[in-house]
Order: C-alpha cells, then structure tokens, then sequence
C-alpha cells in the first residue's frame, strides 16, 4: 500500500508534461522546420535515436542494481564499477547530443541548398534553442509514461481497497479463552495430548529429558532452553481447545524447521478448526 501511495506521490510531480511535453515538442518541430526546413530530420533522428539508447542503458543500470543486491559482497566494488561507466556514458551521451545535432543538422542545411542556405547568427542560435528545448520533453516522456503505466496498477489496487466495505465491530459473546502460563483444567486425553506433542514438536525433547514428559522442570522453566519453553507453552494452549488464543510471536525463538512444522501442523489447523 505505501508503495502504490508513493507512486501516486512521484506521477503527480510529472503530470502536467502529459499535456505540455507534447506540445513542446510539436511546437519546436514546427518552428525548426519553418527555420531550417528538411533538413531538421537529421537532428530529430539523433533526438529520437537517443531515446532506445538510454532505455538500453537504463535496462543495464537495473540489471547492475540487482546484481548488487544479489552478488556477495567482494563482487559489489565491481558491480559499482559498471554501474558509474554506464552513468558515465549516458551523461556522455546527452553532454554530445547538442554538438552531434548541431553539426549534423546544419551540415545537411547547408549542403541542401549551398547558396541560399546560409548559416547566419539567427538560424544558428534560434536553431540551437529550439533543440535545446526539445532535449527535455523527449527525455522525460518515456519515464513519465513507465511511472504512468505503474500508477494505473496502483490505482486498481488502491481503488479496490478504498472500495471495500468497513469492517463492522463485533463482540464474542459465548466462547472460551486460554492463557497459558496459568494453570488448566483439562483432563487427560491421550489422543488429543499426542497430537498436541507431535505437532509442536516436542516429541524429540522428550526423549532428551531424564523422565520425559514426567521429568519436572525448575522455575520458570530453568531446565528447558528458550525454545522448548516457547513450544511448551503452545502446546499447553492448543491442549486446552479453547475458541480464543491470544500468540505473541511464537515461533521466534525456534529454528526454521520447526518454525516451519508448528506453522503447518498446529497455526494452519487451528485457522481451519
């Protein structure tokens, strides 16, 4: 949800270029071609021709970020490595791109019509205004389009959680509850106590004590580790069967086996029970 928000955040910053980037560049378009007719294709396919290539790189950069993330720590000086170059070269790329159009673009001017076209300070410099304000419009306009594409995604999923009903407060009235560290008044029942023990797996702590299940354990549990003390007090929950278990963080202090035995065999059955 924050990040559907923030992206809500970041489109509003762009968009009103949805509108006035195009316009932008429709409008210098048209006033290049009036001043340098033709021959503004050639700079216009430099412009364009930019675009796919910083996609490219772009693509790459995102690619080095993820390996970063990913790669061990002694391939990361590497990783940065590349990823300053591929900085480097768009920098480059858009640092070149006014004198490559410029040249280009004028050395077509000239060599359509030698006689009449002639390079005066005014062709020049409104030329090299016009592209200038080109640069910015076609550059921002393919990244404010992918944030626009994400911001639709996030509309629908923003839209449909805004959309849901509220939820209505609602009180228990006939049900039990259990907190485990008092004492319980359950019978014995063999069936209902194996299962509770196999599925918080207690079963192999059992054989690791002098007694079993029998052997008595010191105050606050002095003999037991922190784990075995957490699934002793699950399993004195479950036993109980009550309608309302109140679990604090249960599984934080067992290793992710039997993290992953008490999830399936005693949370997900009491979830469907």
């Amino acid at each position: 949800m924050s990040v559907d928000i923030q992206r809500f955040q970041e489109m509003t910053s762009f968009i009103m270029l949805f509108w006035s980037a195009p316009l932008q560049v429709i409008l210098s378009i048209y006033f290049l071609w009036r001043l340098l007719g033709i021959s503004v294709i050639a700079g216009l396919f430099i412009l364009i021709a930019m675009i796919p290539f910083n996609s490219w790189i772009s693509v790459k950069m995102r690619n080095c970020q993820s390996l970063q993330i990913l790669e061990i720590r002694k391939k990361e000086i590497m990783v940065l490595r590349r990823l300053a170059f591929y900085n480097a070269v768009i920098t480059l790329s858009w640092s070149c791109a006014p004198f490559l159009v410029a040249v280009l673009t004028f050395g077509v001017y000239v060599n359509v019509d030698p006689v009449n076209n002639v390079l005066t300070p005014q062709v020049t410099f409104v030329g090299l205004s016009l592209f200038n304000i080109l640069r910015f419009p076609l550059a921002v306009f393919a990244m404010i389009f992918s944030q626009a594409v994400q911001c639709a995604v996030s509309n629908r999923r923003l839209k449909s959680f805004l959309a849901d009903d509220e939820m209505d407060p609602f009180v228990i009235e006939s049900s039990s509850a259990c907190y485990p560290s008092q004492e319980l008044s359950r019978p014995y029942l063999p069936a209902l106590y194996d299962r509770v023990v196999d599925a918080c797996a207690l079963r192999p702590d059992f054989a690791t004590l002098p007694a079993g299940d029998s052997t008595e354990i010191g105050e606050k549990g002095i003999n037991l580790s922190g784990g075995q003390k957490q699934r002793v007090s699950l399993a004195r929950a479950v036993y109980s069967e009550s309608d309302v278990i109140y679990l604090d963080d249960p599984l934080s202090a067992v290793d992710a086996h039997v993290g992953k035995h008490i999830f399936e065999h005693v949370i997900c059955d009491m979830r469907g029970s």
